[in-house]
């Protein structure tokens, strides 16, 4: 599992019991933060990577440059044979930030 906050809050291992879940979910992170720190990632040899990260990123971020990294984080993962899920980023509430809101479904 990795991403941000979102991911980190999943208690994966209890809903999952009876597989070999880690759990690389970091508050706040961003895209270019998982690239920085994607070698750990890949040290633990995981077969499947569910990817679910933005969030962070449409706050402050162009779009393209977030669309970007997400590729290069696919792209490493598909390069070393892990397999990819990636998850949609979880819309905020719309009346608070219109404008996230909207680059978070332009995004997805």
């Amino acid at each position: 599992m990795v991403g941000d906050s979102l991911v980190h809050a999943g208690h994966w291992e209890d809903m999952f019991p009876f597989l070999s879940i880690k759990n690389y979910g970091i508050s706040s992170d961003k895209t270019f933060d998982i690239l920085n720190r994607i070698q750990p990632i890949l040290n633990s040899s995981p077969k499947y990577a569910f990817l679910m990260v933005g969030v962070n990123d449409l706050k402050r971020i162009p779009i393209s440059e977030v669309f970007e990294n997400y590729v290069k984080i696919i792209q490493i993962f598909l390069k070393n044979s892990i397999k990819v899920y990636v998850q949609s980023t979880i819309t905020v509430l719309g009346y608070k930030y219109p404008e996230r809101l909207k680059n978070i479904k332009m995004f997805n």
